[in-house]
């Protein structure tokens, strides 16, 4: 036991004062918290570009319906899509998808699943999907896990 000074209470030279363990607890959170969120803070840009990838068809189909000419989107590698817009040949009687209105590059280590390249998902002038459905796989090699984007012959998207 130790007294500090003439008229403080007497100390035990093991003990800690609340200050002191309020301060010691209050660092140790902060070191966690910073610690845990680094670690599993690791960019999750799988889901960030499924939820892009479902937004563009969606734009897409609107863009389909209101401009009144056709939208598609094309899966061009691994790792880039476009959306192309459309123009009706009447010689050829087909449309023609001479324009592309975006370009979009996959973040991180998501990719494409390799049958997906080429291929495409077009909305006619009335928003629906020309041909069957069509299913887009996306993965992420460092997190092991994939998610699909499904676009329904009626254009609705869905995101599983």
């Amino acid at each position: 036991m130790v007294r500090t000074s003439p008229g403080a209470p007497i100390r035990d030279n093991h003990s800690v004062t609340l200050v002191e363990l309020v301060v010691s607890l209050t660092v140790t959170a902060l070191a966690l918290t910073f610690s845990v969120s680094r670690l599993s803070a690791r960019p999750y840009f799988l889901t960030a570009d499924h939820m892009e990838m479902a937004a563009n068809f969606r734009v897409a189909r609107e863009y389909a319906q209101s401009r009144t000419s056709a939208y598609r989107v094309r899966i061009v590698s691994q790792r880039c899509y476009v959306v192309d817009r459309g123009h009706y040949n009447p010689s050829l009687g087909t449309w023609e998808f001479p324009v592309t209105d975006r370009t979009v590059d996959l973040r991180g280590d998501v990719e494409f699943a390799f049958d997906n390249v080429g291929r495409s998902a077009e909305f006619d002038t009335r928003g629906w999907l020309v041909g069957s459905s069509v299913t887009f796989t996306m993965q992420d090699s460092s997190r092991s896990e994939t998610r699909d984007v499904v676009v329904y012959r009626t254009g609705i998207i869905d995101r599983r």
